[in-house]
């Protein structure tokens, strides 16, 4: 095996379906050696051997009326180019100090987004996608922003979403609402959620970083293309013409014109014929993404190229996609969803309240129930019958114990009415009549006295 990596690049962008091209793109073939793109080498194919310091593909899909979205794209190229074109040795020494690099080279694209903007009130609203892969030794490392994307195809794998959209429906489809398929044709699909040059936040771009593995094919792109034809379409066409990068993009882009193009367009191709072996200065503490592609799972496709509905928030104004700042939707979201709650909160409020009014009525009227009422003076309470075997005689009071009589034991036992003591309490809580007390009382004198006391 060489100790180098051997590509193969090719690139496109064109205006196609729109009055003008708000897209833009950087090559950058070595990041040692910054000259950016030179427009003779669009839509040609080139090998290329992988410097030291990799190469860089870099696509930016610009929005905003009066040709504010042209600027921002050609604004972050620019700012790119700049930052790229003198790398300090200190950022290759890991993973975490690359990434971080390129961080700070978005963020300061996006600096320069917001002061033109800020400098031009006919730009207000402008701003713009990124994708961002740097192919360095035998890794890649990317970064986005927007709905652009980075797909990677093996044929071993089939094709991989590298990146993840940054948009209204994607988090759609993340929250389990809409399929995948829903969400390609999905009325919204317009709508970003984040993007360069947006004042509302602080540019956050994601990162990821994939190995390199010979056969690959990278594809960046505008959504032009990936919002025109499904994973399943685009890893048909690359699977069938893989001979190489311009072979790959003809077929992109006649597969577009065939669907017919409804947006700018912008196509950056990379084929790994040969994987070289990493250099001695590579990093070695990676976070590098190991996990093998998946196969794209959408339905097959039965017609080749199905075009897509053109989209109701294309208009003259060449602005194709807002972000949700740009629409003043925010305000709009973050009112309706507390609105929603306070609705929520109201209803839960009134069915615990008139749950709780009532469980106290209830018990009002149990306790109501459960109270005796006083008895009038001179009235005497109906006894209550009581088994006999609940009721207890009660021993009267003695100095001494008794000690049994013998004769009384040869007697046969009388038997005795059950007595109870007057104040006791029967089984029921109710008072015993008087006469029945005096009664009860006096039959205990006679068993006392018959059974012979000492006393």
């Amino acid at each position: 095996m060489s100790t180098d990596t051997i590509v193969n690049i090719a690139a496109k962008t064109d205006k196609a379906g729109r009055h003008a091209n708000q897209d833009n793109f950087l090559l950058i073939p070595d990041v040692g050696n910054v000259g950016g793109h030179n427009p003779d080498d669009v839509n040609r194919d080139r090998q290329v051997i992988i410097p030291k310091r990799g190469t860089l593909l870099v696509v930016a899909d610009g929005m905003g009326g009066m040709n504010a979205g042209e600027i921002a794209s050609q604004t972050i190229v620019t700012s790119l180019r700049t930052s790229f074109s003198d790398v300090p040795d200190k950022v290759f020494a890991s993973d975490g100090s690359i990434v971080d690099f390129i961080d700070e080279a978005i963020n300061a694209a996006d600096m320069e987004v917001k002061t033109y903007a800020r400098k031009h009130r006919e730009a207000r609203g402008l701003g713009s996608t990124i994708v961002l892969a740097w192919f360095l030794d035998d890794k890649v490392y990317c970064a986005w922003c927007g709905d652009s994307r980075i797909y990677c195809y093996n044929p071993a794998k089939g094709l991989e979403r590298i990146s993840h959209d940054h948009s209204y429906v994607q988090a759609l489809v993340d929250a389990g609402s809409i399929t995948e398929e829903e969400a390609f044709n999905h009325p919204d699909s317009n709508i970003i959620t984040r993007s360069i040059g947006d004042n509302d936040e602080i540019v956050r771009p994601d990162t990821r970083i994939v190995k390199l593995r010979e056969g690959d094919t990278w594809l960046l792109c505008s959504d032009g293309l990936c919002g025109l034809l499904n994973d399943a379409q685009i890893e048909s066409i690359i699977a069938q013409n893989s001979e190489s990068s311009l072979t790959t993009l003809r077929s992109l882009w006649q597969a577009g014109e065939t669907a017919g193009w409804t947006d700018n367009c912008t196509i950056l191709l990379l084929s790994v014929l040969e994987l070289g072996t990493p250099s001695q200065s590579a990093p070695t503490t990676s976070a590098v993404d190991e996990s093998t592609p998946e196969p794209s799972r959408q339905a097959p496709v039965t017609t080749p190229y199905e075009a897509r509905p053109p989209r109701s928030s294309f208009g003259p104004t060449g602005q194709k996609r807002q972000t949700i700042g740009d629409k003043r939707m925010l305000p709009v979201i973050i009112a309706t969803v507390l609105l929603l709650i306070a609705i929520c909160a109201a209803a839960w409020w009134f069915l615990i309240r008139q749950k709780d009014d009532n469980v106290t009525k209830e018990q009002l009227k149990d306790k109501i129930e459960n109270i005796s009422t006083p008895k009038e003076e001179g009235q005497v309470a109906t006894p209550v019958p009581v088994s006999p075997a609940a009721t207890q005689t009660p021993t009267p009071p003695r100095r001494q114990a008794a000690k049994p009589n013998k004769a009384s034991t040869a007697q046969p036992e009388t038997t005795t009415p059950p007595a109870t003591d007057e104040g006791n309490e029967t089984g029921n809580g109710n008072a015993a009549p008087a006469d029945q007390s005096a009664s009860s009382l006096n039959t205990s004198i006679k068993n006392q006295f018959n059974n012979g006391s000492d006393d």
